[in-house]
């Protein structure tokens, strides 16, 4: 993937989502400020570090469900 196709993939996920990680290149997020943007980054490291030691368990994480997340997104008002 050439510099500028990842710069418009990465584009492009943001609009749907705060955060993007791609492998091998790192990660990008976006805020109203830094602060938040990089709260966003933790969020997404944390996640993957509980994923991952899970399936080092033999553990397949199964995620959670579409209302499930519509319920969160709707008490922490994201």
């Amino acid at each position: 993937m050439t510099a500028e196709e990842l710069a418009r993939a990465t584009v492009r996920e943001l609009a749907e989502y705060d955060v993007v990680l791609w492998e091998k290149h790192g990660v990008c997020a976006v805020g109203p400020d830094v602060m938040q943007a990089f709260d966003q980054i933790d969020v997404l490291a944390k996640s993957a570090d509980i994923y991952l030691s899970a399936r080092a368990m033999g553990f397949e994480p199964e995620g959670m469900t579409d209302a499930q997340m519509d319920e969160l997104k709707e008490a922490f008002g994201l």
